[in-house]
């Protein structure tokens, strides 16, 4: 298919095309005003990059003589059918699928050639997206043998679940860790590209490391926090939910985006007295934006959720908070 190009418009997609008589898979490269391919009684041919060829071209307004060179723009290509003598045979099929996969190899040299960042992200986005799929998936590997996929896909949700309890119970401060770290990286990444407002690769590959990073710094020093402010101020007392509000919308918040602000600066290199200075100039509007956004989540945070799930509550918040404070700190409009 060439994907049906409007006029003046690139044709991108694939053309099924017979030569010599070998088939090839030939790609219409863009050939500039509409153009895509042209069908041949006895062969079939890609268009040039001049979007020029000879041959009966069939098209839905137009369709000129086999002799006549095709040279007018087309509004849209429609299929040619091969008959069935023309149809490839499966070795054929075989080096023509090789010869695509190295014109897309060579494609994919190009685009690193022009932009090696964008390459990076994208094999940052997919190898995280495939870590985080993989375990999801497999979290059952070890008991599923004989199971059918629709049993495999009820017992998924629950199963992970129920993993994510058993990794909170054995290593809860690295299991939280984990958490924040991931909260961090999406979090970043989603500040980056305003929540796909974006290109959702268009993104600084380092910021978002160095972002994931504070967050596995901040990770046992959250869990740490949150332990002291259950002994000092148990929840079950309605009046001390106000005020570890309190609390948390004051020394916690303060201190945190004060400490964020600082790693963010040294790691991307900063002098420290920049960073200092930093933290200056955007501690205040941290703090209101916050106090906008953490009250009424912390009313839920300890007047519903259990103690022990209370991270992940917080930390499924903060993918919101993160993005906002992430942008705030590198002097974005996020």
């Amino acid at each position: 298919p060439t994907n049906g190009a409007p006029q003046g418009q690139p044709a991108y997609g694939w053309l099924a095309v017979r030569r010599f008589p070998a088939p090839l898979l030939s790609p219409t490269n863009g050939a500039p005003q509409g153009w895509g391919a042209c069908h041949c009684d006895g062969a079939f041919g890609a268009m040039g990059a001049h979007g020029h060829g000879r041959g009966r071209v069939r098209t839905r307004s137009s369709s000129l003589d086999e002799d006549e060179p095709a040279r007018r723009t087309l509004t849209k290509l429609e299929s040619a059918s091969l008959t069935p003598e023309d149809e490839p045979n499966p070795d054929s099929l075989t080096a023509a699928i090789g010869e695509s996969v190295k014109l897309q190899a060579c494609r994919f040299q190009e685009l690193y050639r022009r932009d090696p960042d964008l390459v990076y992200n994208t094999f940052a986005v997919a190898g995280f997206g495939l870590a985080v799929f993989t375990t999801f998936l497999t979290i059952d590997a070890s008991i599923s043998r004989g199971w059918s996929p629709a049993e495999v896909l009820m017992r998924m949700p629950l199963d992970n679940w129920k993993g994510y309890e058993s990794s909170l119970y054995e290593n809860p401060v690295a299991t939280k860790t984990a958490i924040n770290v991931v909260i961090y990286l999406i979090g970043d990444w989603m500040a980056q590209v305003q929540w796909g407002k974006k290109p959702l690769l268009e993104f600084d590959l380092m910021r978002t490391v160095r972002n994931g990073a504070i967050g596995g710094m901040f990770g046992p020093l959250v869990a740490a926090y949150y332990d002291f402010s259950d002994w000092i101020l148990p929840p079950e007392l309605v009046i001390n939910r106000f005020l570890k509000i309190l609390m948390d919308q004051t020394a916690y918040i303060a201190t945190k985006s004060a400490i964020y602000v600082t790693l963010v600066g040294v790691l991307a290199g900063r002098p420290v007295g920049e960073c200092v200075e930093e933290v200056k100039a955007r501690l205040w509007g941290i703090l209101t934006a916050a106090w906008r956004f953490w009250p009424l989540v912390h009313c839920v945070t300890y007047g519903l959720i259990p103690a022990q799930h209370r991270i992940l509550w917080v930390n499924c918040v903060d993918l919101v908070w993160s993005s906002i404070l992430s942008g705030m700190a590198s002097g974005g409009e996020e």
